[in-house]
């Protein structure tokens, strides 16, 4: 279901923002975007789902905890079953805050489609999904 907000409102965080409101979420507060970033099993859910009932938005904002491909590790697991999956695009860049100090990064995916193929990833991009992190 699409956001309640009043005409002409649009919601266009910066990556900044993004990280301010992740930080109230993380320790517990309630979040102040009323509706526009909620909480998602990202990489349990076909990007098309995502988009059904917004049909009038081109970005959504979603809170992920994602899970790590080793416990111990420090890479996460970004396939979507043995159908498709998150691929990178870049190294990421850093987010600065006001005093120049790294605060987070922000990564490139596409949503892309595997072959039977041994696995193989194909170059198919479905529905052109992108996701920055």
């Amino acid at each position: 279901m699409e956001p309640k907000h009043p005409m002409g409102y649009t919601f266009e965080p910066s990556p900044q923002d993004l990280i301010f409101y992740l930080e109230h979420k993380a320790v517990g507060n309630p979040s102040p975007t009323n509706g526009f970033i909620e909480e998602c099993d990202l990489y349990n859910i076909d990007p098309d789902e995502l988009f059904r009932g917004w049909k009038n938005y081109k970005v959504r904002n979603f809170y992920v905890k994602p899970e790590k491909k080793v416990k111990a590790g420090s890479r996460f697991c970004r396939r979507f079953g043995n159908k498709a999956t998150w691929k990178g695009n870049n190294k990421g860049s850093p987010v600065y805050n006001l005093k120049g100090m790294v605060v987070g990064w922000k990564k490139n995916f596409t949503y892309t489609l595997i072959n039977d193929n041994g696995g193989k990833k194909n170059n198919q991009s479905h529905g052109g999904y992108i996701m920055d992190e």
